[in-house]
């Protein structure tokens, strides 16, 4: 999975993990095999298959996998077969807010930012050196202007997820972890917060 600074951050963008979410309910999708071919691999054994599972587990948590099979979280099940077009909405707002920097950002940046604001933006919340920012920051970008527009339609509290304090050099402290808890508009910082 893709970092940057004291942030990671899915591979995949989230407008396909839930066009694939969609699929593997409608075609009750329950083996890694079928996953794999939903997503238009021949095999779940590559390490691409693995990365883009991750964006569907760790990041988005839509999707459960255990010994080759899968199965729809909650939060996927609202997006694969809601009960309305609200709750749907809801569900995928609650999904990308759960990646911590794509909330970040949201909350630093809002849905119209000028686009020379993104670079400096990404750098204060990630901490990354400057050459790290002009790697990432194209490809961060497409996933935060893909994200946009499920994160200015959530509403209600996201589960608490965290960004790491950046890498410090041998004697510096190391402040505690940021937490993002709470509604949209909470920030707290949580002296001594777990570290994941």
């Amino acid at each position: 999975m893709p970092g940057i600074g004291n942030a990671d951050y899915p591979e995949l963008v989230a407008s396909k993990a839930f066009d694939i979410v969609e699929r593997v309910g409608r075609e009750n999708v329950k083996t890694a095999s079928g996953l794999a071919a939903v997503m238009g691999l021949k095999s779940p054994d590559s390490g691409y298959f693995y990365h883009q599972v991750s964006s569907l587990t760790k990041f988005y948590g839509l999707v459960e996998r255990t010994r080759g099979s899968v199965a729809l979280t909650p939060l996927g099940e609202r997006i694969a077969h809601p009960l309305s077009d609200d709750d749907k909405r809801r569900a995928q707002g609650e999904a990308v807010r759960r990646v911590a920097l794509l909330s970040e950002l949201y909350e630093r940046l809002g849905s119209e930012f000028h686009e020379s604001d993104f670079r400096t933006i990404l750098r204060d919340v990630t901490q990354a050196p400057l050459a790290d920012i002009e790697r990432a920051a194209p490809g961060v970008e497409s996933l935060y202007k893909d994200a946009q527009r499920y994160l200015s339609g959530a509403a209600g509290p996201r589960p608490a997820t965290e960004l790491r304090p950046a890498s410090r050099g041998a004697g510096e402290d190391r402040p505690d972890p940021i937490r993002i808890s709470g509604g949209p508009d909470v920030l707290t910082h949580e002296p001594g917060g777990a570290q994941q």
